[in-house]
């Protein structure tokens, strides 16, 4: 019985990946948190974990004959967060205890760097816009909060290809015309 009780309050290596498992391709780099944290948050939840993120998985007591399964799994889960960053970010973090504030110094340093470059970049990419597109230009810009750049980049296309139809529409007769013209001239020579 004894040691029945032992094997279920020491690690399950089987039941947890190695930590050097990448748990998502998408290492961040400083500039693509958004994608990054959804694919981490992914897969720790897939691995029930979650809680070590949130903080809904309490730390307990050194004495508790549960801390030594939380210690292993949380020292599991900074090494998963480590190892989906690049190396010259992933050092900033090492020496953080808790995969919690880990999760939440990179939350902080580059949740809103992320979104001010996404403002930026929609700002300039509207700016840029073509003169004939100030309707779509006025429009995105009066929008608080702006929209997100794939929802500009949906309206910028559908005005472009509803001004493309309205250009075809247009031209077509021109275009008969001038095959006609062309037609006319064959029959002069």
């Amino acid at each position: 019985m004894e040691k029945m009780l032992q094997s279920m309050l020491q690690p399950a290596a089987n039941n947890f990946d190695n930590p050097s498992l990448s748990i998502t391709i998408h290492k961040i780099n400083g500039q693509n948190f958004l994608c990054w944290s959804q694919f981490v948050k992914l897969y720790i939840r897939g691995k029930g974990k979650i809680g070590y993120l949130t903080g809904s998985t309490v730390t307990p007591l050194e004495d508790d004959p549960k801390f030594q399964m939380w210690d292993s799994e949380n020292f599991m889960i900074i090494s998963w967060l480590i190892n989906s960053m690049e190396s010259e970010i992933g050092q900033t973090y090492m020496f953080l205890p808790t995969a919690k504030q880990v999760w939440d110094v990179v939350v902080e340093t580059y949740s809103d760097m992320e979104n001010s470059a996404q403002v930026f970049e929609i700002t300039n990419k509207i700016q840029e816009l073509k003169q004939e597109l100030d309707e779509v230009h006025g429009c995105i810009l009066g929008k608080d909060p702006l929209p997100s750049v794939q929802a500009v980049f949906s309206e910028v296309c559908r005005e472009e290809s509803r001004r493309q139809v309205m250009m075809e529409t247009l031209t077509l007769p021109n275009a008969a015309r001038r095959n006609q013209e062309k037609e006319d001239d064959k029959g002069k020579i």
